[in-house]
């Protein structure tokens, strides 16, 4: 998930690590990419908190993993309520993925 719901936020944020966090993935015709972005003046503790974090997740439970999934399934469904939002998703899908099914199929 994403802003103060997100994972990354209480992890490091509300516990004053960070003035901000965010991460992106991006899946790609070309390659994939992860990245994670934090501003901090605590960077030691900062990449120290950040691979117990990474660790946490890889070890994430059943229950967590859906619960997190069928947050971001909800998101994805009541964003593209807006129609510029899904002009938007049909456009990445056809320009970017050279495929219109990464679109139509993607909640499937």
């Amino acid at each position: 998930s994403s802003g103060r719901s997100s994972l990354l936020y209480r992890f490091l944020k509300e516990r004053g690590i960070v003035h901000s966090a965010f991460s992106n993935y991006q899946a790609l015709r070309l390659g994939s990419n992860f990245y994670i972005f934090c501003v901090t003046e605590k960077v030691d503790t900062c990449l120290k908190e950040l691979k117990a974090l990474v660790e946490r997740v890889a070890d994430t439970s059943k229950e967590e993993f859906e619960l997190a999934r069928d947050k971001l399934y909800r998101a994805e469904v009541f964003a593209r309520e807006s129609g510029s939002v899904e002009a938007d998703a049909v456009g990445y899908a056809v320009a970017v993925m050279d495929d219109l099914e990464y679109f139509t199929g993607y909640l499937d």
